[in-house]
């Protein structure tokens, strides 16, 4: 009884506590600025309109068992129906306590970076195009909070917060594994904010660093093993999508590694998954890599040769952990929203800054507004860059709609319709050269966004059609493509005049053929 009296009092704490708060005024700002439009308007990228009106995505065969356990939770309990406004402010609850933990994590107490860090956490480019996704959205951004809360226990040094740290991070990577990479990256920091305090001894340090390994290797087995588990109990395995069956392989390292280098150092220069994707935050992440460095510079004059030593190893290893998902991918697509580790990039000036000591504090505050300016305009760029991605996908989806609706007016007009016959696709890509994707020029895409010529042939079409035209619609079977080959060879592509027929009480539209 009294441990949960001071349990209630802990979290009465830290809900009233400043830090809090201003992590909450921050998401609730940036969030409406970045999110409101998407929120309040129907805009669906391809796995959304799948997943229209129930569903959660893809549980145990893409390894995410612990989706799978919230989503049939929710199924039972609640029932599963994506409402954009529910899950997203959510998903918005969620990351702001995402926030208020990893101002602890990372000891900052400074209003503007309290602040900071909430604006950025909330609207960075992989958060931004995680929102499209709005029938898991909220379990992802439960996903990222488990993380911060794995690294809050792993910074002590108890062995029920160690294990404690380790199963939380495991069920975060049950739910989606690329937020890995965030946790590893978190750790680094921890590390390196315990290397610049003038009372932390090297050994303690370097005991630390290895208590971090353990736990993110640790965590990966407590995740196989609960996965193993799930397979086995439901008679499943993972499918080979993205290479998910071989996640962790290293069968290239060297190459991968490389990669994964690269591509972190040419942030500043070359864009890479949509999170730099304008020129102002690419300015703005060299401004603040080259303040990390000076920073760095500035504080190790006065340490340690060994603690020196270990703080460079943590600042080697930084760029690995934060883009590791480049490490792991090997050859599969790299998505926006799967590269959340990066956002150390704006986490590490922050974490500086709060240590940083300046001879005259006038300079710590221009200092600390100085960044807090940069990181706040990159929120602001990044809300921007949000909008313009759910603008153009808002088009996209109108496009396809009135595409797919000339279509129908067709296919009603034939000779010899009746509503009981079905209707039934030929191939599955329409080529046509008179349908204009001008969103294709905008300078803020995102890896989940699709534009308008690939809303009309997307994987999702048949789903497209059901929910905006309230209409079932099949593709050819292999029998009739073989039955009626010589009829679809004399038939025209869509929207050709030609490409459709009745045969046998069933309407057929070619929109390719041969079938690729």
């Amino acid at each position: 009884m009294k441990k949960i009296k001071q349990l209630r009092h802990r979290l009465y704490d830290f809900l009233q506590c400043r830090q809090t708060r201003l992590c909450f005024l921050a998401t609730a700002i940036f969030g409406t600025l970045s999110y409101l439009y998407l929120f309040v308007n129907n805009i669906n990228n391809n796995d959304m309109i799948v997943c229209l009106p129930e569903g959660y995505g893809s549980g145990i065969t893409s390894g995410r068992w612990g989706l799978y356990l919230l989503g049939e939770l929710t199924r039972k309990v609640w029932g599963v129906f994506n409402v954009p406004v529910f899950n997203g402010v959510l998903a918005l609850i969620l990351l702001a306590f995402t926030s208020a933990v990893l101002v602890r994590v990372l000891e900052l107490e400074s209003t503007w970076l309290c602040f900071s860090l909430a604006a950025i956490t909330a609207t960075f480019a992989p958060i931004g195009a995680m929102m499209f996704f709005q029938f898991t959205v909220h379990y992802y951004s439960f996903a990222i909070l488990l993380m911060a809360l794995a690294a809050y226990l792993l910074k002590k040094r108890h062995w029920a917060a160690f294990l404690g740290g380790c199963l939380l991070a495991a069920c975060s990577l049950g739910i989606y594994q690329a937020y890995f990479p965030f946790l590893a990256a978190v750790l680094l920091l921890t590390l390196l904010g315990i290397c610049l305090k003038h009372e932390s001894t090297g050994k303690e340090i370097l005991l630390d660093a290895l208590r971090a390994l353990a736990a993110l290797i640790l965590s990966y087995v407590f995740y196989q093993l609960i996965l193993k588990g799930f397979l086995a109990a439901l008679h499943t395995s993972l499918s080979n999508y993205q290479g998910i069956d071989q996640m962790g392989s290293l069968k290239d390292f060297p190459q991968q590694l490389y990669r994964t280098y690269l591509s972190f150092f040419e942030l500043p220069f070359v864009e890479f998954c949509g999170v730099n994707a304008t020129r102002f935050v690419r300015v703005a992440m060299l401004v603040l890599g080259v303040f990390s460095v000076l920073s760095l510079i500035l504080f190790w004059r006065e340490r340690k040769v060994g603690k020196i030593l270990l703080g460079c190893v943590f600042v080697l290893l930084l760029p690995a952990a934060a883009n590791a998902i480049t490490l792991l991918s090997g050859n599969s697509v790299l998505y926006t929203r799967m590269c959340f580790g990066l956002i150390a990039v704006f986490y590490l000036p922050m974490l500086l800054l709060q240590r940083l000591s300046f001879r005259k504090p006038l300079w710590k505050k221009i200092a600390l507004a100085f960044a807090a300016l940069i990181i706040l305009s990159s929120a602001a760029n990044y809300a921007w860059q949000s909008n313009g991605n759910y603008q153009a996908v808002y088009y996209a989806n109108r496009k396809a709609e009135n595409y797919f609706t000339t279509m129908f007016t067709r296919i009603r007009s034939l000779e010899g319709y009746r509503d009981d016959m079905d209707i039934v696709l030929v191939g599955q890509t329409i080529t046509d050269e008179k349908f204009y994707d001008n969103y294709y020029v905008t300078p803020f895409h995102y890896g989940a966004r699709t534009g308008a010529t690939g809303q009309i042939n997307e994987y999702s079409r048949l789903s497209f059609l059901a929910n905006y035209h309230g209409i079932s619609i099949r593709y050819a079977n292999e029998f009739e493509l073989v039955r009626y080959a010589d009829v679809f060879s004399a038939m025209s592509s869509y929207p050709d005049s030609g490409c459709m027929q009745i045969i046998d009480n069933t309407v057929f539209v070619v929109l390719e053929y041969p079938v690729s």
